[in-house]
């Protein structure tokens, strides 16, 4: 019998199975978007950790699971004892990696939009594309930011548009004693926003006694955060974007322009730093409205 062939450890890793110290050992990534898994795939791999590593399982900061201490013959058993729950193992490497993303309006009571069919709808249509770097996308229900959508490639944040209805409004000011940004303030016996300080959270919405401030729903785009070893977060981009259609748009815009103007080890937000802000406003602003723009400079 000859020798046996190596491990090729680069591309273990790409499909989820990365090395540990312990000689033989790996541990397995799985595919969970948005932290959710339900009793059945919990049942499941806490049954995998048992039989075929040491009974522990990591959970990590991106709310993803994995089963240390597997031992590489015993790899294939693990996919299978998954796959029969619909589990498979997470990507890794430069390309899309699973989403993160809070519960959002379906659960939480400070949710401005509901995030889970949009975490899903994100990892149907992007997990695992191959790009310049890996690409994280973080969404989050409202701008508390629980899930820190502005550590991310690509950030998304429940947001609420604010307006006033001045016929209808008394004056009591209330709107600006609860406004944490100063973008509301008195003239003339009556509040006004300044919409470059607005935050789009809402709580001027709520706390109105006499229900005058109204407001339109939808997300707010922050592109390029990223940690590491050179943290930086992710900027507003565009503006309120009203809807999921028009946010998928922009998403496949940016990734479009990744695959062309990233370089190789590049990270998105890298790339951003090195063209011109104003274009990839254009950029954005025109995916939105559903235009043809080209690609930024």
């Amino acid at each position: 019998m000859g020798d046996a062939q190596p491990l090729d450890f680069a591309a273990l890793k790409r499909g989820g199975i990365m090395r540990q110290v312990e000689p033989g050992r790996f541990s397995l990534r799985l595919h969970v978007v948005a932290g959710s898994l339900d009793s059945a795939k919990l049942r499941a791999v806490a049954e995998a950790a048992d039989r075929y590593g040491r009974g522990e399982v990591h959970l990590t900061a991106r709310q993803g699971v994995e089963i240390p201490h597997v031992l590489h013959e015993n790899i294939g058993d693990v996919r299978r004892a998954l796959a029969a729950v619909g589990l498979e193992l997470g990507a890794c490497g430069p390309r899309v990696r699973t989403v993160t993303g809070c519960q959002g309006a379906a659960v939480c009571p400070h949710g401005l939009v509901e995030t889970g069919e949009l975490c899903m709808r994100i990892d149907r249509e992007f997990a695992g594309q191959e790009l310049p770097h890996k690409l994280k996308f973080g969404v989050s229900g409202c701008v508390n930011s629980c899930i820190k959508p502005q550590e991310n490639d690509i950030g998304v944040m429940g947001a609420v548009e604010p307006t006033i209805r001045l016929d209808d409004c008394n004056g009591c000011m209330v709107c600006e004693s609860v406004c944490e940004t100063g973008a509301l303030t008195e003239e003339d016996g009556f509040p006004r926003i300044d919409a470059a300080k607005c935050s789009l959270c809402g709580e001027c919405i709520a706390a109105c006694p006499t229900d005058t401030i109204a407001g339109r729903r939808g997300y707010a785009l922050h592109l390029g955060g990223r940690i590491g070893r050179h943290p930086k977060l992710g900027e507003r981009f565009g503006g309120l974007v009203p809807g999921m259609d028009e946010l998928f748009r922009a998403f496949h815009a940016l990734l479009a322009l990744y695959r062309a103007k990233g370089r190789r080890s590049e990270r998105f937000g890298a790339m951003l730093d090195r063209l011109d802000r104003a274009s990839i406003e254009s950029l954005v602003e025109g995916a939105l409205r559903g235009a043809s723009t080209g690609s930024a400079a």
